[in-house]
Protein backbone atom coordinates (compact mmCIF):
# COMPACT_ATOMS: atom_id res chain seq x y z
CA UNK A 1 0.00 0.00 0.00
CA UNK A 2 1.40 3.54 -1.05
CA UNK A 3 1.36 6.70 1.32
CA UNK A 4 -1.69 8.10 0.18
CA UNK A 5 -3.34 4.62 0.55
CA UNK A 6 -2.10 5.07 4.45
CA UNK A 7 -3.18 8.08 5.15
CA UNK A 8 -6.20 7.49 3.51
CA UNK A 9 -6.85 4.24 6.44
CA UNK A 10 -5.14 5.63 9.25
CA UNK A 11 -7.76 8.88 8.34
CA UNK A 12 -10.62 6.53 8.40
CA UNK A 13 -9.53 4.33 11.29
CA UNK A 14 -8.83 7.54 13.33
CA UNK A 15 -12.60 9.10 12.45
CA UNK A 16 -14.18 5.92 13.72
CA UNK A 17 -12.41 6.07 16.48
CA UNK A 18 -13.34 9.41 17.39
CA UNK A 19 -17.28 8.66 16.94
CA UNK A 20 -17.23 5.68 18.88
CA UNK A 21 -15.37 8.21 21.89
CA UNK A 22 -18.06 10.63 21.38
CA UNK A 23 -20.99 8.20 21.02
CA UNK A 24 -20.16 5.06 22.75
CA UNK A 25 -18.35 6.69 26.06
CA UNK A 26 -14.53 6.67 26.24
CA UNK A 27 -14.54 2.95 28.23
CA UNK A 28 -16.86 1.13 25.66
CA UNK A 29 -15.34 3.38 22.87
CA UNK A 30 -11.52 3.13 23.92
CA UNK A 31 -12.53 -0.83 24.55
CA UNK A 32 -13.88 -1.25 20.61
CA UNK A 33 -11.41 1.03 18.96
CA UNK A 34 -8.57 -1.68 20.78
CA UNK A 35 -10.82 -4.37 19.80
CA UNK A 36 -10.92 -2.89 16.18
CA UNK A 37 -7.01 -2.11 16.07
CA UNK A 38 -6.56 -5.55 16.90
CA UNK A 39 -8.48 -7.02 14.84
CA UNK A 40 -7.13 -4.97 11.83
CA UNK A 41 -3.31 -5.66 12.82
CA UNK A 42 -4.30 -9.39 12.85
CA UNK A 43 -5.31 -9.20 9.53
CA UNK A 44 -2.80 -7.12 7.43
CA UNK A 45 0.25 -7.75 9.58
CA UNK A 46 0.05 -11.18 11.56
CA UNK A 47 3.29 -10.95 12.18
CA UNK A 48 3.67 -7.97 13.97
CA UNK A 49 1.17 -9.26 16.19
CA UNK A 50 3.12 -12.36 17.03
CA UNK A 51 5.31 -9.69 18.19
CA UNK A 52 3.28 -8.12 20.34
CA UNK A 53 1.84 -11.40 21.74
CA UNK A 54 5.55 -12.76 22.18
CA UNK A 55 6.51 -9.29 24.17
CA UNK A 56 3.11 -9.09 26.44
CA UNK A 57 1.74 -12.76 27.31
CA UNK A 58 4.45 -12.15 31.03
CA UNK A 59 2.29 -9.23 31.65
CA UNK A 60 -0.99 -11.80 30.80
CA UNK A 61 0.11 -14.73 32.91
CA UNK A 62 1.07 -12.14 35.90
CA UNK A 63 -3.10 -12.21 36.00
CA UNK A 64 -3.66 -15.74 35.86
CA UNK A 65 -6.55 -15.62 37.87
CA UNK A 66 -8.89 -12.75 36.12
CA UNK A 67 -11.50 -14.77 34.46
CA UNK A 68 -13.98 -13.61 31.50
CA UNK A 69 -17.09 -16.17 32.72
CA UNK A 70 -15.59 -19.59 32.48
CA UNK A 71 -12.41 -19.08 30.60
CA UNK A 72 -9.26 -17.34 32.32
CA UNK A 73 -7.47 -14.21 30.27
CA UNK A 74 -4.50 -16.75 29.78
CA UNK A 75 -7.23 -18.79 27.53
CA UNK A 76 -8.42 -15.85 25.69
CA UNK A 77 -4.97 -15.26 25.16
CA UNK A 78 -4.18 -18.69 24.06
CA UNK A 79 -7.54 -18.68 21.67
CA UNK A 80 -6.19 -15.10 20.20
CA UNK A 81 -2.90 -16.61 19.46
CA UNK A 82 -4.30 -19.81 17.53
CA UNK A 83 -6.34 -17.12 15.68
CA UNK A 84 -2.85 -14.86 15.01
CA UNK A 85 -0.77 -18.49 13.55
CA UNK A 86 -3.94 -19.71 11.59
CA UNK A 87 -4.02 -15.77 9.87
CA UNK A 88 -0.27 -16.00 9.23
CA UNK A 89 -0.39 -19.87 7.77
CA UNK A 90 -3.78 -18.59 5.38
CA UNK A 91 -1.61 -15.90 4.02
CA UNK A 92 1.44 -17.67 3.74
CA UNK A 93 -0.46 -20.42 2.08
CA UNK A 94 2.42 -22.87 1.54
CA UNK A 95 5.86 -23.67 3.37
CA UNK A 96 9.10 -24.53 1.28
CA UNK A 97 10.18 -27.85 0.70
CA UNK A 98 11.92 -30.01 1.58
CA UNK A 99 9.61 -31.23 3.85
CA UNK A 100 11.66 -32.67 6.85
CA UNK A 101 10.93 -35.97 9.50
CA UNK A 102 10.50 -33.16 12.09
CA UNK A 103 7.62 -31.18 9.88
CA UNK A 104 5.73 -34.08 9.74
CA UNK A 105 5.94 -35.12 13.27
CA UNK A 106 4.92 -31.54 14.23
CA UNK A 107 1.90 -32.05 11.85
CA UNK A 108 1.23 -35.49 13.80
CA UNK A 109 1.07 -33.23 17.77
CA UNK A 110 -2.57 -32.14 16.51
CA UNK A 111 -4.09 -35.79 16.68
CA UNK A 112 -4.96 -36.14 19.93
CA UNK A 113 -6.69 -32.37 20.27
CA UNK A 114 -10.34 -33.87 17.94
CA UNK A 115 -10.14 -36.72 20.54
CA UNK A 116 -9.90 -34.12 23.74
CA UNK A 117 -12.19 -32.40 22.56
CA UNK A 118 -14.99 -35.34 21.83
CA UNK A 119 -14.21 -37.25 24.88
CA UNK A 120 -14.07 -33.63 27.27
CA UNK A 121 -15.74 -31.08 26.18
CA UNK A 122 -15.35 -29.25 29.30
CA UNK A 123 -12.90 -27.01 30.74
CA UNK A 124 -10.28 -29.53 31.51
CA UNK A 125 -10.54 -30.40 27.71
CA UNK A 126 -10.35 -27.02 26.79
CA UNK A 127 -7.15 -25.77 28.53
CA UNK A 128 -5.27 -29.25 27.48
CA UNK A 129 -6.44 -28.42 23.73
CA UNK A 130 -4.90 -24.60 24.01
CA UNK A 131 -2.19 -25.65 26.03
CA UNK A 132 -1.19 -27.72 22.67
CA UNK A 133 -2.47 -25.92 20.36
CA UNK A 134 -1.77 -21.97 21.48
CA UNK A 135 2.11 -22.09 20.06
CA UNK A 136 1.29 -25.00 17.44
CA UNK A 137 1.45 -22.35 14.61
CA UNK A 138 4.29 -20.80 15.70
CA UNK A 139 6.71 -23.19 14.39
CA UNK A 140 5.55 -22.92 10.94
CA UNK A 141 5.78 -18.63 11.01
CA UNK A 142 9.47 -19.09 11.88
CA UNK A 143 10.27 -21.35 9.99
CA UNK A 144 9.20 -19.39 6.98
CA UNK A 145 10.54 -15.91 8.63
CA UNK A 146 13.30 -13.83 6.66
CA UNK A 147 16.35 -12.40 8.10
CA UNK A 148 15.12 -9.78 8.92
CA UNK A 149 12.14 -11.16 11.23
CA UNK A 150 14.31 -13.43 12.61
CA UNK A 151 16.23 -10.67 13.99
CA UNK A 152 13.22 -8.86 14.99
CA UNK A 153 11.75 -11.86 17.13
CA UNK A 154 14.93 -12.45 18.74
CA UNK A 155 14.27 -9.02 20.28
CA UNK A 156 10.98 -9.46 20.96
CA UNK A 157 11.81 -12.28 22.87
CA UNK A 158 14.28 -10.24 25.04
CA UNK A 159 11.42 -7.38 25.79
CA UNK A 160 9.26 -10.44 26.61
CA UNK A 161 11.78 -10.77 30.10
CA UNK A 162 11.80 -6.93 30.50
CA UNK A 163 8.08 -7.36 32.58
CA UNK A 164 9.10 -9.77 34.94
CA UNK A 165 12.49 -8.56 35.40
CA UNK A 166 11.26 -5.43 36.92
CA UNK A 167 8.72 -7.04 38.88
CA UNK A 168 11.02 -9.56 40.30
CA UNK A 169 13.63 -6.75 40.85
CA UNK A 170 10.88 -4.84 43.05
CA UNK A 171 9.56 -7.88 44.81
CA UNK A 172 13.43 -8.28 46.03
CA UNK A 173 13.56 -4.79 46.94
CA UNK A 174 10.23 -5.23 48.94
CA UNK A 175 8.09 -2.71 47.07
CA UNK A 176 5.62 -5.61 45.84
CA UNK A 177 3.64 -7.29 48.13
CA UNK A 178 3.13 -10.78 48.21
CA UNK A 179 6.31 -11.09 45.91
CA UNK A 180 7.25 -14.24 47.39
CA UNK A 181 6.55 -18.05 47.91
CA UNK A 182 7.04 -18.85 51.32
CA UNK A 183 7.84 -21.73 53.47
CA UNK A 184 11.11 -22.92 53.85
CA UNK A 185 12.01 -20.96 51.60
CA UNK A 186 11.51 -17.64 50.14
CA UNK A 187 11.44 -18.12 47.18
CA UNK A 188 10.83 -14.95 44.78
CA UNK A 189 7.65 -15.40 42.50
CA UNK A 190 6.91 -11.35 41.50
CA UNK A 191 3.58 -10.98 40.28
CA UNK A 192 2.71 -14.90 39.27
CA UNK A 193 0.79 -17.60 40.93
CA UNK A 194 4.52 -19.53 41.86
CA UNK A 195 8.00 -19.02 41.81
CA UNK A 196 7.92 -21.73 38.73
CA UNK A 197 6.06 -19.81 36.86
CA UNK A 198 8.07 -16.77 37.12
CA UNK A 199 10.65 -18.29 36.10
CA UNK A 200 9.48 -19.55 33.02
CA UNK A 201 8.85 -16.08 31.99
CA UNK A 202 12.78 -14.99 32.40
CA UNK A 203 14.26 -18.33 30.45
CA UNK A 204 13.19 -17.32 27.13
CA UNK A 205 14.50 -13.78 27.12
CA UNK A 206 17.72 -15.14 29.27
CA UNK A 207 18.74 -17.67 26.91
CA UNK A 208 18.64 -15.62 23.80
CA UNK A 209 20.27 -12.60 25.31
CA UNK A 210 22.63 -15.34 25.86
CA UNK A 211 22.99 -16.34 22.38
CA UNK A 212 23.25 -12.82 21.22
CA UNK A 213 25.94 -12.03 23.48
CA UNK A 214 27.81 -15.32 21.90
CA UNK A 215 27.91 -13.46 18.46
CA UNK A 216 28.53 -9.65 20.01
CA UNK A 217 29.18 -8.53 23.82
CA UNK A 218 26.82 -5.40 24.57
CA UNK A 219 27.23 -3.92 27.98
CA UNK A 220 23.13 -3.82 28.09
CA UNK A 221 22.83 -7.20 27.54
CA UNK A 222 24.97 -7.96 29.60
CA UNK A 223 23.82 -6.09 32.55
CA UNK A 224 20.45 -7.36 31.83
CA UNK A 225 21.81 -11.83 32.02
CA UNK A 226 22.79 -10.81 34.66
CA UNK A 227 19.94 -9.05 36.60
CA UNK A 228 17.78 -11.93 35.35
CA UNK A 229 20.31 -14.74 36.85
CA UNK A 230 20.24 -13.37 39.92
CA UNK A 231 16.28 -13.25 39.75
CA UNK A 232 16.22 -16.93 38.93
CA UNK A 233 18.24 -17.92 41.64
CA UNK A 234 16.25 -16.66 44.16
CA UNK A 235 13.24 -18.38 42.73
CA UNK A 236 15.20 -21.46 44.87
CA UNK A 237 13.43 -24.16 42.11
CA UNK A 238 15.52 -26.70 41.56
CA UNK A 239 14.41 -28.14 37.95
CA UNK A 240 14.98 -24.48 36.60
CA UNK A 241 18.62 -24.34 38.49
CA UNK A 242 19.78 -27.23 36.95
CA UNK A 243 17.87 -27.02 33.19
CA UNK A 244 19.65 -23.44 32.92
CA UNK A 245 23.32 -24.68 33.78
CA UNK A 246 23.21 -27.14 31.26
CA UNK A 247 21.43 -24.87 28.80
CA UNK A 248 23.85 -22.09 29.55
CA UNK A 249 26.34 -24.88 29.17
CA UNK A 250 25.86 -25.31 25.38
CA UNK A 251 25.36 -21.58 24.24
CA UNK A 252 28.86 -21.05 26.20
CA UNK A 253 30.52 -23.75 24.44
CA UNK A 254 28.12 -25.64 21.79
CA UNK A 255 27.92 -25.40 18.18
CA UNK A 256 26.77 -22.72 16.19
CA UNK A 257 27.58 -19.27 15.14
CA UNK A 258 29.45 -16.71 16.90
CA UNK A 259 32.61 -17.76 20.14
CA UNK A 260 31.61 -14.79 22.05
CA UNK A 261 33.78 -14.98 25.45
CA UNK A 262 30.77 -13.50 27.83
CA UNK A 263 28.77 -16.20 27.94
CA UNK A 264 31.51 -18.43 29.41
CA UNK A 265 32.82 -15.48 31.70
CA UNK A 266 29.37 -16.29 32.84
CA UNK A 267 29.75 -19.93 33.55
CA UNK A 268 32.70 -19.07 35.56
CA UNK A 269 30.51 -16.58 37.51
CA UNK A 270 27.91 -19.00 38.13
CA UNK A 271 30.19 -22.09 38.91
CA UNK A 272 32.08 -19.64 41.75
CA UNK A 273 28.29 -18.97 42.57
CA UNK A 274 27.90 -22.72 43.09
CA UNK A 275 30.53 -22.78 45.50
CA UNK A 276 29.79 -19.75 47.31
CA UNK A 277 26.20 -20.66 47.66
CA UNK A 278 27.00 -23.71 48.54
CA UNK A 279 25.08 -24.56 51.91
CA UNK A 280 21.95 -22.63 50.40
CA UNK A 281 21.90 -25.02 47.20
CA UNK A 282 22.57 -28.31 49.53
CA UNK A 283 19.83 -27.43 51.69
CA UNK A 284 17.44 -26.68 48.84
CA UNK A 285 18.52 -30.38 47.50
CA UNK A 286 18.37 -31.79 50.77
CA UNK A 287 16.11 -31.30 53.58
CA UNK A 288 13.74 -29.62 51.73
CA UNK A 289 13.54 -32.53 49.56
CA UNK A 290 12.29 -34.64 52.28
CA UNK A 291 8.32 -34.43 52.44
CA UNK A 292 5.15 -34.95 51.08
CA UNK A 293 4.09 -31.58 49.84
CA UNK A 294 3.79 -31.24 45.91
CA UNK A 295 6.96 -29.01 46.35
CA UNK A 296 9.27 -31.63 47.55
CA UNK A 297 11.22 -33.96 45.17
CA UNK A 298 9.15 -36.88 47.71
CA UNK A 299 6.23 -35.38 47.87
CA UNK A 300 6.11 -35.29 43.67
CA UNK A 301 7.45 -38.86 43.41
CA UNK A 302 3.99 -40.14 45.57
CA UNK A 303 1.93 -38.02 43.22
CA UNK A 304 3.89 -39.72 40.11
CA UNK A 305 3.44 -43.16 41.87
CA UNK A 306 -0.46 -41.90 42.32
CA UNK A 307 -0.87 -41.27 38.46
CA UNK A 308 0.73 -44.67 37.88
CA UNK A 309 -1.56 -46.15 40.04
CA UNK A 310 -4.73 -44.24 38.97
CA UNK A 311 -3.35 -44.97 35.77
CA UNK A 312 -3.01 -48.70 35.69
CA UNK A 313 -6.90 -48.50 37.01
CA UNK A 314 -8.33 -47.13 34.45
CA UNK A 315 -10.84 -49.22 32.07
CA UNK A 316 -9.21 -50.17 28.18
CA UNK A 317 -10.97 -46.83 26.73
CA UNK A 318 -9.60 -44.45 29.15
CA UNK A 319 -6.45 -46.59 29.07
CA UNK A 320 -6.04 -46.20 25.23
CA UNK A 321 -7.17 -42.00 24.93
CA UNK A 322 -6.67 -41.06 28.69
CA UNK A 323 -8.90 -38.48 31.12
CA UNK A 324 -8.44 -35.59 30.00
CA UNK A 325 -8.13 -34.25 33.53
CA UNK A 326 -5.14 -31.69 32.97
CA UNK A 327 -2.63 -34.23 34.99
CA UNK A 328 -4.62 -33.95 38.26
CA UNK A 329 -6.24 -37.32 38.91
CA UNK A 330 -5.26 -36.62 42.95
CA UNK A 331 -6.30 -33.25 42.77
CA UNK A 332 -2.73 -31.81 42.06
CA UNK A 333 -1.13 -31.32 38.75
CA UNK A 334 1.59 -33.82 38.37
CA UNK A 335 4.67 -32.04 37.59
CA UNK A 336 5.83 -34.43 34.96
CA UNK A 337 5.02 -33.16 31.33
CA UNK A 338 5.51 -36.97 30.56
CA UNK A 339 2.86 -38.36 32.67
CA UNK A 340 0.17 -35.36 31.56
CA UNK A 341 0.20 -36.66 27.86
CA UNK A 342 0.35 -40.47 29.24
CA UNK A 343 -2.73 -39.74 32.69
CA UNK A 344 -4.47 -36.99 30.51
CA UNK A 345 -4.50 -38.05 26.72
CA UNK A 346 -3.82 -42.06 27.33
CA UNK A 347 -1.44 -44.76 25.62
CA UNK A 348 -2.36 -43.51 22.27
CA UNK A 349 -1.06 -39.26 23.30
CA UNK A 350 1.69 -40.70 24.90
CA UNK A 351 3.04 -42.53 21.71
CA UNK A 352 2.57 -39.46 19.73
CA UNK A 353 3.98 -37.06 21.95
CA UNK A 354 6.72 -39.97 22.44
CA UNK A 355 7.07 -39.64 18.35
CA UNK A 356 7.18 -35.79 18.40
CA UNK A 357 10.14 -35.63 21.28
CA UNK A 358 11.78 -38.54 19.22
CA UNK A 359 11.66 -36.55 15.65
CA UNK A 360 13.09 -33.14 16.91
CA UNK A 361 15.96 -34.81 18.90
CA UNK A 362 16.77 -36.56 15.79
CA UNK A 363 17.17 -33.08 14.71
CA UNK A 364 18.58 -31.05 17.20
CA UNK A 365 21.60 -33.54 17.32
CA UNK A 366 22.11 -33.09 13.55
CA UNK A 367 21.38 -29.84 13.23
CA UNK A 368 24.97 -27.64 13.50
CA UNK A 369 23.84 -24.32 11.86
CA UNK A 370 23.68 -20.79 13.16
CA UNK A 371 20.85 -21.57 15.46
CA UNK A 372 22.37 -24.90 17.22
CA UNK A 373 23.27 -23.65 20.45
CA UNK A 374 20.51 -22.18 21.35
CA UNK A 375 18.42 -24.88 19.64
CA UNK A 376 19.99 -27.30 22.06
CA UNK A 377 19.68 -25.17 25.67
CA UNK A 378 15.94 -24.45 24.65
CA UNK A 379 15.60 -28.71 24.04
CA UNK A 380 17.59 -29.77 27.40
CA UNK A 381 15.74 -26.96 29.26
CA UNK A 382 12.33 -28.92 27.57
CA UNK A 383 13.04 -32.32 28.26
CA UNK A 384 14.76 -31.80 32.16
CA UNK A 385 12.08 -29.12 33.17
CA UNK A 386 9.46 -31.56 31.66
CA UNK A 387 10.42 -34.55 34.03
CA UNK A 388 9.27 -32.07 37.28
CA UNK A 389 7.28 -29.36 36.21
CA UNK A 390 5.55 -28.10 33.11
CA UNK A 391 8.17 -27.92 30.63
CA UNK A 392 6.37 -27.73 26.80
CA UNK A 393 3.35 -27.30 28.20
CA UNK A 394 4.11 -23.82 29.70
CA UNK A 395 2.59 -21.52 26.77
CA UNK A 396 4.86 -18.85 27.08
CA UNK A 397 8.48 -21.01 27.26
CA UNK A 398 6.51 -23.34 24.51
CA UNK A 399 5.94 -20.38 21.80
CA UNK A 400 10.00 -19.62 22.14
CA UNK A 401 11.13 -23.24 21.79
CA UNK A 402 8.58 -23.91 18.79
CA UNK A 403 10.12 -20.58 17.41
CA UNK A 404 13.68 -21.03 17.77
CA UNK A 405 12.82 -24.67 16.53
CA UNK A 406 11.37 -23.14 13.55
CA UNK A 407 14.65 -20.79 12.48
CA UNK A 408 16.82 -24.26 13.03
CA UNK A 409 14.38 -25.88 10.61
CA UNK A 410 14.70 -22.99 7.99
CA UNK A 411 17.85 -22.20 8.36
CA UNK A 412 18.49 -26.16 7.53
CA UNK A 413 15.51 -26.17 4.75
CA UNK A 414 17.64 -23.27 3.25
CA UNK A 415 21.04 -25.00 3.65
CA UNK A 416 19.06 -27.98 1.38
CA UNK A 417 18.15 -25.72 -1.29
CA UNK A 418 21.45 -23.84 -2.00
CA UNK A 419 20.20 -20.82 -1.22
CA UNK A 420 20.17 -18.10 1.96
CA UNK A 421 17.83 -19.07 4.25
Amino acid sequence: MDTLGLSIVGGLIAGIIAVLLIYAGPTKGLGISVFMFVVILTIFSPFLSYLLLLVFKPMIDSLYSLRFGFLKITHLFSVYSIVVWSVALFTLRRVRHPFLTVDLAHLLLLAPVPLILLLSPNIGGIDLALRILSGWGFYYMAREMDEGQRLWTERALVLSALFPAVMGLLALMGYLPGGFQEGAFRRLKGPYHDATAFGFELVPGFLVLLYRLRRRFNPLDALFVILILVLLYNTYTRGLWVSLFLAAMLIAFGRGSGRGVFPKVLIGVMVVGLLVMYPDISARFSHHGLGTDPDSFNGRMLIWGEGFRRFRELPLLHSVFGLITVGKPMGLYLHNTYLVFLIDLGIFGFVVFSLWMAAVAAFVVSYSGRYASLLRAAFVFVVITGLTSGGILYPNFQWFFLTVLGFAVGDKVGEMKGGVS
